[in-house]
């Protein structure tokens, strides 16, 4: 019971997070109100990525590993989906400002697994 809701939860925060980007994305001007076009567009496009992420994490892990139960793939996957997020958003800040290049992905992709690592050290 409560495994479906949980997915269902996050498909229907998916659907809602890039609802809201698009609408952020199409309506709102960041010539006219700068201070609510960037903090509303990241934080839309982090919930979207974020819920993208763990979904398609959850899903994958369910279907590679049949025998783990489907609250843990979720809580390994939001967890996981909430990291690529905000790797996510320190890249697209990055490329904002031209300073995005293969040494900075590599950098953050680094970032990312060594977070992973420390919860993976945190369960052991």
């Amino acid at each position: 019971m409560w495994r479906h809701l949980a997915f269902w939860g996050l498909l229907i925060t998916l659907l809602i997070s890039w609802s809201a980007w698009g609408l952020v994305y199409t309506k709102v001007s960041p010539v006219e109100s700068p201070e609510i076009a960037f903090p509303a567009f990241y934080a839309t496009l982090f919930l979207a990525l974020s819920s993208s992420y763990a979904l398609f994490g959850a899903l994958s892990k369910k279907v590679f590993s049949p025998a783990r139960s489907s609250l843990s793939c979720l809580q390994i996957s939001v967890r996981q989906g909430i990291i690529l997020g905000v790797m996510s958003i320190i890249a697209v800040v990055f490329q904002q400002f031209s300073l995005f290049s293969w040494i900075e992905a590599v950098l953050l992709l680094l970032m990312a697994v060594f977070v992973e690592a420390f919860f993976w050290e945190k369960k052991g």
